[in-house]
């Protein structure tokens, strides 16, 4: 790719732009190279896709109309599709496409509009300030002995202040498959808010890590004015920090103005709600 040729440390975007192709390689962008934009083909019929994996680690990243594959297959174990260490990552429709682990939104701010997100077991997870807002999360058929499982949030200490955020996304799948989300460290934390959960969603809504439901204890689980088949709350599993119903007041906190400080920094072009949705602002 054309990143070797991109100035290092740039404050200001550098775009590079791809053709309506598929490049199979694995494509990090190094910390040095700063403010990288890269822009695929508007149509996903001829998305631009990037196969293997990719990684992110230069400050300011921005991917449109992008597609990052790993094909490994769902008997593969743990392969991710993208990772990014970089903050102010921003994807605006972009597929991920992958089965366990596919996107790894490791640290920093991150912030996920319009994409289309496919896996099976932790297919959305790390320790970052995450917020996925209009997105698509498709859960896929596992192998046999594998059960879906959507976030693993990893937030491991108390003073830590990361956690996943998914809010008016639409959650689906096969029917038939029931679904849970749940921790990966002991103070995971993810609230699903404003969201469309189809029938897909179990009942309980949140799984212990590994069986065990002392995980559970510390974890911090918000849900608000989810709709749809899924959203129902009255079978909810029960811990300390699942709260199945959580004020406005509380909800604000995890928007886009609140949780990632976005209205400083998300670019022109891509929209996001900085708010609560029934606060009435758009920005871009």
């Amino acid at each position: 790719m054309a990143l070797n040729a991109c100035p290092n440390y740039s404050t200001s975007p550098t775009y590079i732009k791809l053709t309506d192709a598929s490049y199979h390689e694995q494509v990090i962008v190094p910390k040095e190279k700063t403010n990288i934009v890269l822009l695929g083909q508007w149509d996903a019929k001829k998305r631009t896709s990037i196969t293997y994996n990719g990684g992110v680690e230069g400050v300011g990243f921005v991917a449109k109309h992008k597609s990052f594959v790993n094909s490994a297959g769902p008997g593969a174990g743990p392969a991710v599709a993208i990772r990014s260490v970089a903050d102010k990552t921003v994807l605006y429709n972009c597929t991920l496409d992958g089965y366990q682990d596919t996107l790894f939104t490791q640290i920093n701010r991150h912030f996920f509009r319009g994409c289309s997100i496919y896996g099976t077991i932790d297919f959305v997870f790390g320790y970052s300030h995450a917020i996925l807002q209009n997105c698509n999360l498709f859960l896929r058929t596992p192998i046999t002995g594998q059960q879906d499982v959507i976030t693993a949030q990893g937030r491991a200490e108390m003073n830590d202040t990361s956690g996943i955020v998914i809010q008016n996304c639409t959650i689906s799948t096969d029917p038939k498959l029931p679904e849970k989300t749940g921790p990966w460290k002991s103070y995971s934390t993810t609230i699903v808010m404003e969201s469309y959960l189809d029938k897909v969603i179990n009942s309980e809504g949140w799984l212990p890590w590994e069986g065990n439901i002392t995980t559970l204890n510390n974890t911090y689980y918000d849900e608000y004015k989810n709709r749809g088949p899924g959203s129902s709350t009255s079978a909810r599993i029960k811990c300390p920090g699942c709260k199945i119903s959580i004020t406005p007041k509380e909800a604000q906190r995890w928007t886009v103005r609140n949780f990632i400080d976005g209205t400083e920094w998300i670019p022109t072009g891509v929209p996001f709600y900085p708010d609560l949705i029934n606060s009435n602002l758009y920005l871009n």
